[in-house]
């Protein structure tokens, strides 16, 4: 429990309705649990535990969102060819949300997310939690052992050490993750990095992120735990449905699709009504929140 070997204990999280946020006690050493506010609860058929005792706040969230599901059905396999990505469409600046590349892969320092794209043929489906060490540009091996490697893409001069070796440098240096920040501005969300075949495989997880997020993390992050979740939803067969879960706020939102590879897909609410769905015609496909 909570007090070691000597008692029995345990927390409860929970929001002014008492819906169990989150919970936990049992740990060796040490047990960190995230949770984001304001709290909605995903739809499910089983309801929350009832906590152990009553909240005693009355405080209720000042925004709500709107469990949301797109389902994306794909008519061959391709980690080139199907790309989508969802966006706010009424707000200024980066209003991405979510993309094919990026919706399982993530990366998190402190409380700032950080948006990644997995590099191909690097370790995915794994996560991993360490303190970043910068490697400079990667042309030699790195010293980061038992620690995420932070390399540069390089400026042109540097391009003879490709992604490949970049991410082979930290392996071999003990890196347990690698983390490529781009040498030029701009959004990195159609980017498709690949380490360039499975002779140039890594066991050790690797994602790429922008220049702005790599300056950041070299400027804040250096010494700093943290955690690189790495996933590529699209090394899959062909015919295979993907789906994606998220919490909306209230606004208007644009899907756009950008090649043949997707077949169709769907955008539903939390009780299955159709929000929006594929035409050949129409794309990007712009809907509203909430629903009607």
């Amino acid at each position: 429990g909570i007090c070691c070997d000597r008692g029995e204990g345990h927390y409860n999280v929970t929001s002014p309705n008492g819906a169990l946020i989150a919970e936990g006690g049992e740990f060796e050493r040490e047990e960190s649990t995230r949770f984001s506010l304001p709290f909605v609860p995903a739809p499910s058929g089983v309801p929350s535990p009832a906590p152990s005792q009553a909240p005693s706040s009355s405080l209720s969230p000042s925004e709500t969102c709107f469990w949301t599901e797109i389902a994306v059905y794909y008519s061959r396999c391709s980690t080139k060819e199907s790309s989508w990505e969802l966006r706010r469409a009424d707000i200024n600046g980066d209003s991405l949300l979510l993309t094919s590349q990026s919706a399982g892969t993530k990366l998190q320092v402190d409380e700032k997310l950080i948006s990644a794209v997995h590099i191909e043929y690097s370790a995915f489906e794994t996560s991993v939690n360490g303190v970043l060490c910068y490697c400079g540009a990667g042309t030699n091996q790195c010293e980061c052992q038992d620690e995420v490697c932070l390399i540069e893409r390089g400026a042109k001069q540097d391009y003879g050490s490709a992604f490949h070796e970049k991410v082979a440098n930290c392996e071999g240096g003990g890196g347990l993750a690698a983390i490529l920040y781009n040498n030029v501005e701009g959004s990195i969300s159609n980017w498709n990095p690949t380490l360039g075949g499975w002779e140039n495989s890594a066991s050790i997880p690797a994602v790429f992120i922008s220049q702005t997020d790599g300056e950041y993390l070299l400027e804040h992050g250096l010494g700093e735990v943290v955690a690189v979740t790495a996933s590529d939803p699209l090394f899959f067969n062909a015919n295979t449905l993907t789906s994606h879960r998220i919490c909306l706020l209230e606004g208007e939102y644009e899907f756009t699709r950008t090649n043949s590879a997707i077949s169709h897909y769907n955008v539903t609410s939390s009780n299955g009504a159709l929000i929006a769905k594929y035409n050949w015609g129409e794309n990007p496909k712009r809907f509203s929140l909430p629903f009607v």
